[in-house]
């Protein structure tokens, strides 16, 4: 009845795919023989356990059935346990007498392990009812990891596939992506100025040290009374109402004089940082014109706003004419603005015009004005050094060539 179970089948897939059909009621192939000189167990194990077990995968009807079929494959794996035992037993060549044991002790027991198995197959071949139960057993192990296999893939889809994740609130996208941008323009502000710094040290941003030692030694001048504070405020120390001849030798050096309102270690942190960030994108002699030119100007559109109080009634008032204007603040101002412009760091941008913009408004005196003023300087300078300079050398470039 068994025979007949094996034989009287349809033709096998191995069987068909290696082109040799098999005439019904046949002899069938032992499962160790060899095809083409290779042994091929595993191929004619699985066939087996097919046939035993059914296509469903449930209990075979005949428990003898399932006891032939199950038994060549069991006895298939004994057989390749040993020959994997051998083969480690005979490449191992230890090289001290400790390792030497260890594999003895590992041959002793892969060669227990596959005498074990041999035994085991042996009395599953007598006995059907348990050859029954460990097919069953193998079919059950198969399914489970089929089963976590499918959900392992359902649940990497649904990670992938934004439909099927669920939708977080609109909030926390939005704060989310705030938080992403503004993370993302203070990574590359601080980019640059953080690796010269980490690699060359102090000697990245020398023009800024010279900077904030000039505020320095100003600072300690004006602490000598009367004659330093005198010093200072005859070669820096700006007024509105001064002739303009007097003004223009003190525009320089109005730069780095600590301003009345403001504390000298305010002014020297504001260089250190501002000048040294602008100094390792644009190097110090980019970063000095820039700041000279801006001082320079904002001190002249001072002026500029205390003559219109004085004709239109608006601008500065009178008092403004008499106040000492100097100090780095609108330098610092304008360098932050054109070089967050150039990185395209908008929330630098954001923040320097929204801090400044508040003091104007808070505090609506000479100071607050000339940082709006300031503002507006870095824009300018943005637009004529990284937008016009260039498109003027390139058009300039294509009609010499064209000529």
């Amino acid at each position: 009845m068994a025979n007949e179970t094996v034989t009287d089948r349809a033709q096998d897939p191995l069987d068909a795919g290696s082109g040799t059909a098999r005439e019904p009621g046949g002899a069938v192939e032992a499962p160790g023989a060899a095809v083409g000189g290779d042994p091929v167990r595993t191929a004619d194990a699985e066939a087996a356990t097919d046939t035993a077990t059914g296509t469903d995968g449930a209990l075979p009807l005949d428990p003898q059935a399932a006891a032939a079929a199950a038994a060549p494959g069991l006895a298939a794996k004994a057989d390749r346990t040993a020959a994997e035992a051998d083969r480690t037993a005979a490449g191992a060549k230890p090289a001290a007498d400790g390792a030497a044991n260890a594999d003895a002790d590992a041959e002793t027991d892969a060669k227990t392990d596959a005498k074990t198995d041999a035994e085991t197959s042996s009395v599953l071949a007598l006995d059907p009812q348990a050859a029954a139960a460990v097919a069953a057993a193998d079919l059950a192990v198969d399914a489970d990891r089929a089963a976590e296999a499918n959900g392992a893939a359902d649940a990497f889809l649904a990670d992938a596939d934004p439909d099927a994740a669920p939708q977080r609130n609109p909030v926390v996208r939005a704060a989310t992506a705030v938080a992403r941008t503004f993370a993302h323009d203070m990574v590359v502000f601080f980019s640059v100025p953080v690796r010269e710094v980490r690699t060359k040290h102090l000697l990245a941003i020398p023009a800024t040290l010279i900077c904030v030692a000039t505020i320095g030694v100003l600072w300690i001048l004006e602490l000598i009374r009367p004659t330093g504070l005198a010093f200072v405020l005859d070669v820096a120390g700006v007024r509105q109402g001064e002739p303009i001849w007097k003004l223009l030798p003190q525009l320089p050096l109005s730069l780095f004089a600590p301003a009345p309102d403001l504390p000298a270690w305010g002014a020297m942190a504001q260089v250190l940082i501002a000048f040294g960030i602008a100094e390792c994108w644009l190097g110090w002699k980019k970063m000095i014109a820039i700041a000279m030119i801006t001082s320079a100007v904002t001190s002249m559109a001072a002026r500029v706003m205390v003559y219109a109080s004085n004709w239109l009634h608006i601008g500065t008032p009178q008092i403004d004419n008499f106040q000492v204007d100097t100090g780095p603040s609108v330098a610092v101002v304008s360098l932050l603005i054109y070089l967050a412009l150039r990185l395209r760091t908008y929330w630098v941008v954001a923040l320097t015009a929204v801090s400044m913009g508040g003091e104007a408004a808070i505090l609506p005196n000479l100071a607050g004005r000339e940082h709006l003023v300031a503002i507006s300087l870095g824009i300018i300078t943005y637009f004529l050094l990284d937008r016009w300079w260039p498109a003027w050398k390139r058009r300039r470039i294509e009609r010499a060539t064209s000529d």
